[in-house]
């Protein structure tokens, strides 16, 4: 199956689509590597700019977290973060690396991530529905097919188009 974006809100999927399961598997792929294309690199900007320095990163479909970080210094993107604003997307990339310094939720995390994020209570302020989305942990995102007739696929395929919607 090939998967391909089509304007910010539609992802056409290409191949036999009979198949519900592969056609999810192979979204699922599509975005880990959409994240692994634009999230990893923006990571590492501030990685390099904080001087908090991660060991690995790690793309996954958490339901409860957006991100996390281990005592090794490893952290998991959770690819939902694709659906958030790019400032929020920031916060939590900032959140997960000052956990390197220090681990807990302590006073020292919080005064490390208000130090590396200067104006995180305006950020989240100017989220709106977003800074609440972001509390309420990663949405469920469905899958809505809509099967196209007036294209003509290749010969033993069918034209798919995916909308994906956070509920």
């Amino acid at each position: 199956m090939t998967v391909r974006a089509v304007g910010q809100d539609i992802i056409k999927v290409y191949g036999c689509i009979e198949d519900e399961r592969a056609c999810q598997l192979s979204l699922n792929r599509w975005l880990s590597r959409q994240t692994r294309e634009h999230l990893i690199p923006r990571l590492q900007i501030l990685s390099a700019g904080t001087g908090l320095k991660y060991r690995q990163v790690f793309i996954r479909q958490q339901k409860t977290r957006w991100a996390s970080c281990s005592r090794h210094r490893n952290i998991s993107l959770n690819l939902k973060l694709l659906f958030l604003p790019p400032a929020l997307v920031d916060y939590v990339l900032i959140h997960e690396l000052c956990h390197i310094a220090e681990m807990s939720h302590s006073k020292e995390f919080w005064a490390e991530v208000s130090g590396i994020a200067q104006t995180i209570a305006s950020l989240m302020r100017n989220c709106g529905r977003c800074g609440k989305l972001c509390r309420g942990g990663p949405p469920r995102l469905t899958l809505t097919i809509v099967q196209i007739a007036h294209v003509r696929p290749l010969p033993g395929h069918k034209l798919l188009w995916a909308v994906i919607e956070g509920k």
